[in-house]
């Protein structure tokens, strides 16, 4: 049904995915810890490029995207891996990560480069 190379490939990378959650660091997956800080880094890269829309569309993509594959990709259509607490959790670990980007990118807009005022209250014109 599916080509030998497309099944290889899908299982080397559910193996690389399972690693990050069996591992855990301090009582606490891996795989939560890692899409906490690649759905952050990926949102604010994109609002720093685009607009609030575009950031929020492109993370949610990449997060759904990798829970429809951990939903769908199994050996048998019988045994379809139905969503439940723990993708919860990994949904929400990726949108807190999406909300802690956005609260940084607000407070370095606020506090970022100001721009000089002269004191005199204006500048110098040609001498």
């Amino acid at each position: 049904m599916w080509p030998d190379w497309l099944v290889l490939l899908i299982r080397d990378i559910k193996n690389y995915f399972n690693w990050f959650r069996i591992h855990q660091w301090m009582g606490i997956p891996l795989d939560l810890i890692l899409r906490f800080f690649v759905l952050g880094l990926v949102y604010w890269i994109a609002r720093r490029k685009a607009s609030l829309k575009t950031a929020l569309l492109i993370s949610l993509a990449i997060l759904l995207g990798k829970e429809v594959f951990d939903t769908f990709t199994v050996r048998s259509w019988s045994r379809i891996h139905w969503p439940g607490f723990l993708d919860f959790e990994d949904v929400m670990s990726g949108v807190l990560g999406m909300a802690v980007a956005e609260v940084i990118h607000r407070v370095s807009t606020l506090l970022g480069p100001q721009e000089e005022i002269d004191e005199g209250g204006a500048e110098a014109v040609g001498d």
